[in-house]
This record gives C-alpha cells, sequence and structure tokens, in this order.
C-alpha cells in the first residue's frame, strides 16, 4: 500500500515555497519538507506573482488511502507583514471553528495544531519576519459537504489536519479520531442525550424520529462506548440494523465484516426460542421479512432489550441506553 501525505504538510510546502518567492524572489517547482516522524518529503509547487504577495498551488496526493481530498487542489496566498508574526486568515473552502471541543477555539481557522507548527517551521528554515498566509481550497466547501465537518461545528470548508504528516491507507486511526471529537464536542456542549448510529440508513431513522446530537461510528462502537464511560450524560441511544448491532451479543463492537462473525445465528437461535421457528437464513434482514409484523416488534423489542443490557454491562454505563432495530429502509422495528 502506499502512503501519502496530509493536507498539513502540503500546506507547510505552499507556506514555504510561497515565502521563498516573497522574501528571496525564488520560485520554486518543488520543496522539501519535513514531517514529525522525522522524514524530509518533496512536494511540487506552482507560485506566482499577485499584486504585493504571491499565490502558490498544489495536489493533494493521499497514496491508497480512501481520501475524499485525494486530487483537491490547495491554494495560499502570502503577504508580508510588518511585525514577525505568522497569521492564519480564512480563504474561500477553509473551515471555521463554530463549536467548543475542538483543539482550537471558537472563530479560528481550522488548521489543527500539528500543521499550525509544521507550516511555522517551514517558514521559519527561509524567513524569519511575518507572513499573512490565507489558505484558499477551490473545493473545499463541496468536499465538506460529504465529511464530519459540519456535525463537528467546522463550517465552510475542510479543515487542514495531520498529525504524523503522512495518510496510512485505510486508518481506523482517523475514524476513531473523528468519533471521539464529535463525541467530545457535544459534551462540552452539556447536551446530555448523544445518538450513535452506524452511518447513512440509521442516521436517516434518528432524523425521522425526532432526534438531534447524531453521532455515525460505522464499526467503531468500542471506540464510542470506551469514550462515553463515566460521562455525564442522561441517555444514549442507539440506532441501527440489527444486522450490525446484534453482534454485540458475542462481543463484536467492531462490526466490521472482516473484523467480525455474522449475526445471523443469533437471530436464528431467537427465532426458534420465540417462535419455534427453524430456520437457515442468509441474512438477517430475511429473518425478519419472515415475520408477520406482531412477531417483528416482538422479536425487535426483546433483542433490543438484550442489547440494552449488554452494552451497560459490558461498558459501565452509569446513563440510560435505548436501542432502536431498524430495517434497511430506516423503519423502527421494535415501536
Amino acid at each position: 500500500m502506499r502512503f501519502g501525505l496530509s493536507t498539513g504538510t502540503y500546506a507547510a510546502a505552499l507556506a514555504k515555497a510561497g515565502t521563498l518567492a516573497l522574501v528571496k524572489k525564488i520560485f520554486v517547482p518543488k520543496v522539501w519538507i519535513l514531517l514529525p516522524e522525522g522524514m524530509w518529503v518533496q512536494i511540487p509547487v506552482k507560485t506566482s506573482k499577485i499584486g504585493k504577495g504571491v499565490l502558490v498551488s498544489t495536489v493533494k496526493d493521499a497514496g491508497d488511502d480512501p481520501d475524499i481530498t485525494h486530487g483537491l487542489e490547495l491554494q495560499c496566498r502570502l503577504e508580508l507583514r510588518k511585525d514577525s508574526k505568522i497569521r492564519f486568515n480564512k480563504g474561500k473552502g477553509l473551515g471555521i471553528i463554530t463549536k467548543p471541543g475542538l483543539a482550537l477555539p471558537i472563530g479560528e481557522v481550522a488548521i489543527n495544531p500539528v500543521p499550525r507548527n509544521m507550516i511555522k517551521k517551514a517558514i521559519r528554515q527561509v524567513f524569519l519576519g511575518g507572513v499573512n498566509l490565507t489558505f484558499i481550497i477551490p473545493k473545499g466547501e463541496e468536499i465538506a459537504a460529504k465529511t464530519f465537518n459540519p456535525r463537528l461545528g467546522i463550517k465552510g470548508g475542510i479543515s487542514i489536519l495531520g498529525t504524523s504528516g503522512r495518510v496510512r491507507p485505510f486508518s481506523l486511526k482517523a475514524i476513531q479520531e473523528t468519533i471521539r471529537l464529535h463525541l467530545n464536542s457535544l459534551l462540552q456542549q452539556e447536551i446530555k442525550t448523544i445518538v450513535l448510529v452506524p452511518g447513512r440508513i440509521g442516521e436517516k431513522a434518528a432524523q425521522k424520529l425526532g432526534f438531534n446530537n447524531i453521532v455515525e461510528v460505522s464499526n467503531e462502537w468500542q471506540t464510542a462506548f470506551d469514550y462515553l464511560q463515566k460521562k455525564d450524560l442522561k441517555q444514549i441511544i442507539i440506532v441501527g440494523h440489527p444486522g450490525k448491532l446484534l453482534k454485540f451479543l458475542q462481543n463484536d463492537f467492531d462490526t466490521h465484516s472482516k473484523r467480525s462473525k455474522s449475526a445471523v445465528p443469533i437471530l436464528e437461535k431467537y427465532l426458534f426460542e420465540l417462535f419455534e421457528l427453524k430456520v437457515k437464513l442468509n441474512t438477517v434482514e430475511q429473518g425478519f421479512k419472515i415475520l408477520n409484523n406482531s412477531q417483528k416488534r416482538k422479536c425487535a423489542t426483546f433483542l433490543a432489550n438484550l442489547l440494552k443490557i449488554k452494552i451497560k454491562t459490558t461498558f459501565c454505563l452509569q446513563s440510560e441506553v435505548c436501542v432502536y432495530l431498524i430495517d434497511y429502509k430506516s423503519n423502527v422495528l421494535n415501536f
């Protein structure tokens, strides 16, 4: 698998190339950037003069990671300051922090601490004076709408992220950190009821039920429940398909199909116990389709109660737990 580079690394490259052009009148096609883990990488850039400043652009390569920002153009406009400060300004397509609980204060542009440090170091390698930086992501608003940013309270565009400077293919750590950030943001707002869903179908059902403060956890339920232990919450609501959630009953709190067992045998077992139905199923959805409405409700209510007990006892959660089981059309089965 091929590693890529983070948006933070590309932002640092833009800053360094722009400073070279602005201060030393050197327009380079590539710049070297030092990653936090000690590796140097070379990044291609294009620099042009605009007014009293310069504009630098590059295109992100995320490697083999399915990153939504792969192939995205990033730009930075730089101008000199009279003092020695490095100032970050908002450009089109770069987000602004609007909620507490994130790594930056409300009102700041969404450039995380590690990238900020990388950018400052890159500038200081060539110049000790002050610079105004305006990062522009032409398609940033469009891309951000497909990310967690709006839910996290980052409005107007994407975030410039990175911890190591590199993008590891299919990184679970990135997903887990996003979940923690979203949960922390809600907790910082003193929200007492949090809704957890695996994905879009669960989110749609939760919205139909009138719920707010919805956190998408994908397959990372262990991450979410671990984080919520001993937190001051009134209620944790879980809305999802039994094909995912029933896996909890066999201690699979990472529900990815490659890392967990099928939930089908669990449903087969309880269909027999509840209705004396001895069936061989291909999917959990199929199992519910063979039941009439009364049986569906009875089965789903029984399983939701088992799940509630399992979640509370496994993670010693102090808050009330409520489980809504849904079908693939986002219809609730147990209410």
